[in-house]
């Protein structure tokens, strides 16, 4: 575990959109996740960019879900000594309905 974190948790929304939680020791650290259970959290600007050398990395277990026919857009926010992480799920039958809505759309221009 990370030595910037204190705690976290996975849960599923009922969107679908699944929710990490990171609660940190400090306020207000700098994070990025390295890939879908691996996440960076410093301290210090300098920890951050020389995180090679240091234990600021948090390994999670495995917990998004497989998606046939889709992947995971995520997007992240902080909040004192938060971190928040969503994945939320994108299907490849939203691209095409999403361009019919675009496409049936008309503008009126009086």
């Amino acid at each position: 575990m990370s030595k910037y974190c204190e705690s976290y948790w996975a849960e599923q929304l009922p969107s679908g959109v699944i929710h990490l939680l990171i609660n940190t020791t400090q306020r207000w650290v700098q994070y990025q996740a390295l890939n879908d259970i691996s996440f960076l959290i410093a301290g210090s600007e300098e920890e951050f960019e020389n995180w090679g050398d240091s234990d600021c990395i948090l390994e999670v277990e495995e917990f998004l879900p497989k998606i046939e026919g889709g992947m995971y857009i995520r997007t992240s926010m902080q909040e004192k000594d938060q971190i928040s992480f969503y994945w939320i799920p994108r299907y490849r039958s939203d691209r095409k309905n999403s361009k019919e809505l675009l496409d049936s759309r008309k503008y009126d221009k009086d």
